[in-house]
């Protein structure tokens, strides 16, 4: 017994002594876990509200439901057109290209059959893969429900949704892929990382790498060279993978029916510039570690940091639209794919995502050669 608690004591102690274990051990997850759960739980209660207007075309639509809309507290801030029925066929094509959110066709002198046997009618044409159009389809179907509370079952609508298939299958793949590719990356990565550098110092051959006439920056340079090539190829293997499996996985076709070059190489393009990034952030850790275990455990933040910012691809609506958002390393990346993945490509987002990964990845670069001639670091025993 007196052993164990001896070995106990030593382990601990190990620990406590240590201040960058006590911060990542005992400090840094809860911190971490409390601050991105709250932004993640903003953006959930953020996810889908757009403050403009509804836009919805009517036809036959009493002046009266509107002001029944109001009364009963609703919240449905729209903007109504009235337009002919023989309109309708060629509108819904604006409904399935966004721009318009809503039809509302009622029938002829609707609120005067609200209490015969027979129903009135009301066909609903609306965007499922729209949140502007889905999210006035459910406040607007409501509040018709409610038209006669006195027998609501006399109620009933009639809903079509006018969407492009290729748009709502992409928007399914948007919610998971780029979840698993940042999943995918950031384990590739640390297969590499932390052994290349950590790994010499545990094993004492980054020492006689460095008393070698070679510059310290060419040798910071090339080992982040040698990661990031090897880390792409892991990437590219991994997509390859992931493209194949997703629509059996799904259920759904081939996904070369619905994607082609274009959208491949420009996924491609944001993998390698969060390759980038995700390996050199990864050698910066690696550089303050003594062991690849600690490494490891140094690591794993930033390992938390990139899976939620994996996960907002689960709970978005579609990729951000303002550009700043994309000035944000990781959270851009995710974005880019989605964009692509749903067809809503935007060039100049997502040349200032790989700008900005690259950018930063220099940076980081920048600071691993620095810590390479700081002797007190890199002979850390």
């Amino acid at each position: 017994m007196k052993n164990i608690i001896t070995i106990i004591k030593k382990e601990l102690l190990r620990v406590f002594k240590d201040p960058k274990l006590i911060v990542v051990v005992l400090l840094l997850p809860g911190l971490l876990i409390f601050t991105l759960y709250s932004i993640m739980g903003n953006v959930m209660q953020n996810a889908g509200k757009d403050e403009t207007p509804l836009i919805v075309y009517t036809v036959n639509m009493p002046e009266d439901v509107k002001a029944i809309f109001d009364i009963k507290g609703f919240d449905i801030n729209a903007e109504y057109t009235v337009i002919p029925l023989n309109k309708v066929d060629a509108d819904k094509d604006k409904v399935k290209n966004k721009e318009i959110d809503l039809i509302l066709v009622f029938e002829d002198n609707f609120l005067g059959k609200l209490s015969e046997v027979n129903p009135p009618k009301v066909t609903i044409y609306y965007n499922p893969t729209a949140a502007k159009s889905d999210n006035g389809f459910q406040k607007i179907n409501a509040a018709l429900s409610t038209l006669n509370p006195a027998a609501p079952q006399l109620f009933s609508a009639k809903l079509e949704s006018v969407y492009d298939e290729k748009i709502a299958i992409g928007q399914t793949f948007a919610m998971l892929v780029p979840f698993v590719i940042i999943s995918l990356l950031f384990s590739g990565c640390m297969s590499v990382a932390p052994d290349s550098i950590a790994g010499e110092k545990e094993r004492g051959t980054m020492a006689t790498l460095l008393k070698t006439p070679v510059k310290r920056r060419e040798i910071a340079i090339g080992k982040i060279a040698a990661l990031s090539i090897l880390a792409i190829i892991n990437a590219i293997s991994s997509f390859i993978g992931l493209m194949l499996s997703m629509p059996k996985l799904m259920g759904m076709g081939d996904m070369t029916a619905i994607y082609g070059f274009k959208e491949y190489a420009l996924i491609l393009l944001v993998i390698i510039s969060t390759v980038l990034i995700i390996i050199s952030v990864m050698s910066v850790i690696s550089s303050f570690a003594r062991t690849v275990k600690e490494a490891n455990m140094l690591i794993m933040p930033f390992m938390l940091v990139s899976m939620v910012v994996g996960i907002t691809s689960l709970i978005s609506s579609g990729a951000a639209s303002a550009f700043y958002l994309y000035l944000i390393p990781l959270y851009n990346s995710v974005q880019s794919i989605t964009a692509v993945l749903t067809f809503n490509i935007n060039i100049v987002n997502l040349i200032i995502t790989t700008a900005v990964n690259i950018v930063y990845a220099g940076i980081f670069i920048f600071v691993l050669s620095k810590l390479f001639n700081r002797e007190k670091i890199m002979f850390a025993k």
